[in-house]
């Protein structure tokens, strides 16, 4: 009775055109193949994008300044800024890199570096700790940083020509005193 059954079921796997075990088989290798293909088109179509090095557009963005242009580094910035209680202070220490729009502007700087680290050390002195670690702020006294450097220049007998483009934190730090 039992081989009656497996012939039957045999001559309905061949009526049929598949086994039971090739079905199985076929079953399960889409359940383990679409997975794959999906995460392999995930890769392709997302992540690998994502890892690409930077295109024509990122090339240019970064060099938006004209050429011939010169940067100066004034470095050892330290001023005191109030913390949240105004008995303990903290230190403030940084370093700024001033963008020149070109080697005369960066030469004049450099020749009077001790003014521009005492206008700079100026625009900080008297500010609170919550002032200097927030971004808005930092962003407002790099702005402010050029236009005084500007004014500096100016004062120094500089061509109208002659101008720091932009002003840029390279360290910051702040350690309680």
């Amino acid at each position: 009775m039992a081989d009656e059954d497996k012939k039957e079921e045999a001559e309905e796997g061949k009526k049929n055109g598949l086994s039971p075990l090739i079905k199985k088989l076929l079953v399960g290798g889409i359940f383990l193949l679409l997975p794959a293909i999906l995460g392999i088109l995930a890769f392709k179509l997302v992540i690998s994008p994502l890892l690409a090095p930077p295109g024509v557009e990122d090339d240019q963005a970064v060099n938006m300044f004209p050429a011939g242009t010169a940067s100066v580094d004034i470095e050892d910035i330290k001023v005191s800024v109030a913390g949240m209680d105004p008995s303990k202070p903290f230190l403030l220490m940084f370093s700024v890199t001033l963008l020149c729009d070109s080697e005369a502007t960066a030469q004049m700087l450099m020749d009077k570096t001790s003014l521009f680290k005492a206008k700079i050390n100026e625009l900080h002195r008297g500010r609170t700790m919550s002032e200097v670690n927030d971004v808005a702020q930092q962003g407002s006294l790099m702005t402010q940083m050029e236009i005084e450097s500007n004014k500096l220049l100016k004062n120094l007998g500089a061509d109208k020509s002659q101008r720091v483009l932009q002003a840029e934190y390279t360290d910051w730090m702040t350690v309680p005193i």
